[in-house]
């Protein structure tokens, strides 16, 4: 009902809605109004055919009266068999006087009526009749009545001679009988004739007083129906052009909100760019620590956050944060906040304890950035010599740890505080601060609450204990180093959405302190690296490990080149999150990985037996990077986990290199 009040369309058609329904009604009524007048008509029309049926009774029993005296007065009659005669007569004065008490005072009179081929009865007919105020049938009334009184005495009088038996004395007085009897039932058919000419004329009358009402009465509804449909349509009309106004307007309108939205959503694009810059780099490869990291707004920004940052050779600080909010107006807060977490753990470099950073952190927002928001943080401090995490809550989900050794994980229930900003006098204290071991087989899991917002094609919520056990079940050590990523992607495989609320998943773990001689991490940390150094260390891994063979080293400093230029030119383009992790493995064949965070791209399928450099011109050098790497290698994989592109190479540690193209 309250949009039907604001919205000007809505009102529009529920005018010509009712419109409708006054229209239709309007048609409805008057039909009803006229099917009354017409019945009001067929009522007086039916009460003067009645009236035309009980005279045509009456007429009917003058005749059966007629045939009783007549043989009652017959010279060939027999005296004797008199009775039958006498109570018919009887019958049909008695009759008629009922016909005529029905004329006079109105009812009901159900009669035997007769068929065209017999005076005697053929069937029944119950015949209505409502007096008519305006019409005279007391003449005739009196007519019939005087008639039915001489007419009975008459018959008494002839019953009594017809009892002495006396025939010549009877016959000369029912002589003058008959003929009595003969001049009152012409008077009587007289009397029935002019009331039936009486009857038609008040029904012509009648007929001819209703048609000129109907008339007038059609004559008003066709004019009031006229003049409604006139209304209706001007009003139709007027409803109309405004509703195509206002739909114009909306389309101007919802133009220039296209325009604005586009407008926006470029706003939206840079701002993404911008808070992309501002995230951590997905991958932080240090001398000590292992940091990976992945990230998802539930719109294209949002208010989540996390960074690592280097206080000295051996010390880290590591936090992950949420605001109590999503889109611009998070991400603008998650500036501002980030921004201040950062000066106050540079100001307190020296003497760093989390309970007081968190602290310090709200005393400055609370009364600057929070007047309706708050902020939710954990933060870690990392000590490498003393291999101690000791880290704070305020009112984040707990850390998970889990240990390789073993594949178990541990949720870490143990002491937190409130949120930053709920009160700006709260006291965060180092008595409500936390430490976890940090062993070589230790990870360690931050995270926001949107892991409590994944549900799965079941509905089903990802709790806290699915999740530790999600990470038990789908750790892989092989790609450790994109650790966060493969778990977010595999939540998204278990069908999982991971888009109703921000997504922050950060895992860390320590470092050993030297590569395995047959194994070999490196990270580029930007596009400006020298594709070629890379190379050249890759050419020297080899030597070392394979007993300078040079052919081998050469071999993989190309393929080097040419992928992490492809990577460069085809994957890393507009993109700020621009580093790439190198490994090199030595097992039965020299394995390759690399992992970029570029935009999805395919390499070429390489069919068996397929020449690499097929219709490609001698003199054309472009394009012919793929070409190189497929010559050069067994197998080449590539693969999209989360945001994170996985490139994995086999290369033969010696012999032809075409016997291994499939």
């Amino acid at each position: 009902m309250n949009s039907l009040v604001k919205d000007p369309i809505k009102r529009k058609i529920f005018i010509l809605v009712v419109l409708f329904i006054i229209v239709a009604f309007s048609i409805l009524g008057s039909k009803i109004f006229m099917d009354n007048i017409i019945s009001y008509f067929q009522k007086r029309t039916s009460n003067t055919e009645s009236l035309l049926n009980l005279n045509q009774v009456i007429y009917r029993h003058v005749m059966l009266i007629q045939r009783d005296f007549d043989l009652l007065i017959s010279s060939n009659y027999n005296l004797g068999d008199d009775t039958e005669e006498q109570k018919s007569i009887k019958s049909s004065l008695n009759e008629i006087r009922i016909v005529l008490n029905n004329i006079e005072y109105g009812g009901s009179y159900d009669y035997n009526y007769f068929d065209d081929f017999s005076i005697y009865s053929a069937g029944t007919k119950l015949i209505h009749f409502t007096q008519i105020s305006n019409f005279d049938t007391s003449k005739y009334i009196n007519v019939f009545t005087g008639s039915l009184i001489r007419l009975e005495e008459i018959s008494n009088e002839l019953n009594d001679i017809l009892e002495n038996n006396d025939r010549e004395a009877s016959t000369s007085i029912l002589q003058r009988y008959a003929k009595e009897v003969n001049l009152i039932i012409q008077t009587s058919n007289n009397a029935i004739l002019n009331f039936h000419k009486d009857i038609m004329t008040y029904k012509y009358h009648i007929s001819q007083s209703m048609m000129a009402q109907l008339d007038k009465y059609n004559l008003i509804r066709y004019v009031g129906l006229l003049v409604i449909g006139l209304i209706s349509l001007i009003i139709f009309i007027t409803t109309f052009l405004q509703i195509s106004n206002i739909i114009e307007e909306r389309n101007k309108t919802m133009i220039d909100l296209d325009k604005l939205n586009h407008s926006l959503l470029k706003e939206l694009e840079v701002a993404e760019n911008v808070q992309a810059y501002l995230k951590p780099q997905w991958l932080v490869l240090d001398e000590n620590l292992i940091f990976s990291a992945t990230y998802t707004p539930s719109k294209k920004i949002g208010g989540d956050f996390s960074d690592t940052i280097t206080i000295s050779d051996d010390k880290y600080v590591t936090y992950v944060g949420d605001i109590s909010s999503h889109g611009v107006q998070a991400a603008l807060i998650m500036s501002a906040v980030k921004a201040t977490i950062n000066m106050v753990i540079e100001s307190e470099k020296d003497n760093l304890q989390p309970h007081y950073i968190i602290r310090r952190i709200n005393n400055i927002i609370s009364k600057e950035l929070f007047p309706n928001n708050y902020l939710t943080l954990l933060i870690c401090l990392i000590d490498i010599k003393e291999r101690i995490v000791t880290y704070y809550n305020a009112g984040q989900p707990p850390i998970i740890t889990f240990n390789k050794a073993t594949r178990k994980t541990n949720i870490v229930y143990e002491k937190g505080s409130v949120p930053i900003g709920w009160r700006s006098d709260y006291i965060y204290s180092e008595e409500e601060e936390n430490t976890i071991e940090l062993t070589d087989d230790t990870i360690i899991f931050l995270f926001s609450d949107g892991i409590y917002q994944c549900r799965n094609s079941n509905n089903e919520q990802l709790d806290l204990e699915s999740f530790s056990s999600f990470i038990s079940d789908n750790f892989d050590e092989d790609r450790q180093v994109i650790l966060s990523h493969m778990l977010k992607n595999s939540l998204i495989e278990k069908g999982y959405t991971i888009s109703s609320d921000d997504f922050t998943l950060v895992s860390f773990w320590q470092r050993k302190k030297e590569d395995s001689p047959s194994s070999q991490l490196t990270l580029m940390r930007s596009l400006l690296t020298n594709t070629k150094d890379i190379g050249a260390f890759s050419e020297q891994f080899v030597l070392k490990n394979q007993n300078e063979n040079f052919e081998l080293a050469m071999q993989v400093e190309l393929i080097v080149n040419e992928f992490l230029n492809n990577i460069i030119v085809h994957g890393l383009r507009s993109k700020s999150d621009t580093v790439i992790l190198f490994k090199m493995e030595l097992a039965d064949e020299l394995i390759l990985t690399f992992w970029d965070k570029g935009i999805t791209w395919d390499i070429p399928n390489k069919l068996p037996g397929q020449d690499p450099f097929a219709n490609k011109d001698d003199w054309d050098t472009s394009g012919r990077g793929i070409p190189i790497i497929y010559s050069l290698t067994s197998k080449v994989f590539r693969k999209r986990l989360d945001e994170v592109n996985e490139t994995v190479m086999y290369i033969p540690l010696s012999g032809n290199m075409e016997q291994f193209y499939d």
